[in-house]
């Protein structure tokens, strides 16, 4: 036999394709790398939120005084935030399981509408200023239309206006990760607290729905 022909003819190891690498990041992304981000980020504050609405930790002053206001209703609405912010990604991550990302979905939608609709008088209820109230209650509205705007997506079969309004939806949530971080951030400055308060009260949610709005619009184009 002919090594040398042999040789010519024998199939070469196909390299990784571009297209193949990026199935293959996606893939990385969807199974280790954002249920790992949701594990590491998202269940200490949605923990926390829990214990605290059961009563296990106090309250700081600022929330003590709306507890106090609308005491069931602003522990339902700790409750049921803590909620929306575990089971909003959970149900993005499993997208791809059409059973269990409804199963999800409904119960993330059941905890954004009362989380929603609880965030407008406990908004109201607090000691801020008027513009870091206002901030609260837009926060709340948008939410709820964002909400709103998938349930009619999926209701009508545009899966794709339903996945960029849920992932908008699920960067407005994401404020409550970043709301008290930047509290603490803010005492540390020279800033007057309460400009500060306003100013995180809008960019909590404002600067990560804009980061999502860009980043589904990329997409389409």
């Amino acid at each position: 036999m002919n090594v040398t022909a042999a040789a010519t003819t024998s199939p070469a190891p196909a390299l990784a394709t571009p297209a193949i690498r990026g199935s293959r990041l996606r893939l990385f992304f969807a199974k280790i790398l954002l249920p790992g981000l949701v594990a590491a980020l998202i269940l200490p504050f949605a923990a926390a939120a829990v214990l605290t609405a059961a009563g296990w930790f106090s309250l700081p002053y600022e929330l003590a005084v709306i507890d106090e206001a609308h005491p069931g209703l602003f522990r339902a609405h700790m409750m049921s935030g803590a909620l929306a912010l575990l089971l909003v990604p959970a149900a993005i991550v499993v997208r791809l399981r059409p059973r269990r990302h409804r199963m999800l979905g409904r119960a993330a939608a059941s905890a954004v509408l009362v989380a929603g609709l609880t965030a407008l008088p406990v908004a109201l209820a607090g000691v801020a200023l008027p513009p870091a109230r206002a901030g609260f209650v837009a926060q709340a509205i948008v939410w709820l239309g964002l909400l709103g705007i998938g349930w009619r997506a999926i209701r009508r079969g545009d899966a794709a206006a339903h996945r960029r309004a849920m992932l908008c939806l699920a960067a407005v949530t994401s404020a409550a990760l970043w709301l008290r971080p930047a509290m603490v951030l803010a005492r540390l400055t020279d800033w007057p607290f309460d400009i500060a308060y306003a100013a995180i009260a809008w960019g909590a949610w404002l600067l990560p729905l804009t980061a999502a709005a860009a980043l589904t619009s990329r997409r389409l184009a």
